[in-house]
């Protein structure tokens, strides 16, 4: 039972720390902006539809041409020098 609440915790403690990163730099984020994020293990080309207190909702194209969207922590988005438009 220790080890569960241990195991709790420490999520706890990991998703404090994302929302704190993410809170930094979600200031810098604007809807329309083109970003790169890894989602599903896989480095992705996006663009932001939407900014939220600590996540993104970001909107990609999988490999086979269809188009997904997805929530991550703002920390984990990276700006594509800065441009407004489509994934790049």
């Amino acid at each position: 039972m220790q080890m569960w609440h241990d195991q709790q915790q420490q999520a706890r403690e990991w998703r404090a720390a994302q929302v704190a990163r993410a809170r930094e730099v979600i200031t810098d984020l604007t809807v329309g902006m083109a970003v790169k994020a890894r989602i599903c293990g896989h480095q992705r080309a996006a663009k932001i539809v939407k900014v939220a207190r600590s996540r993104v909702t970001v909107e990609l194209v999988i490999n086979s041409g269809a188009s997904r969207s997805a929530v991550v922590y703002a920390s984990e988005v990276q700006s594509v020098s800065g441009v407004r438009g489509e994934p790049a």
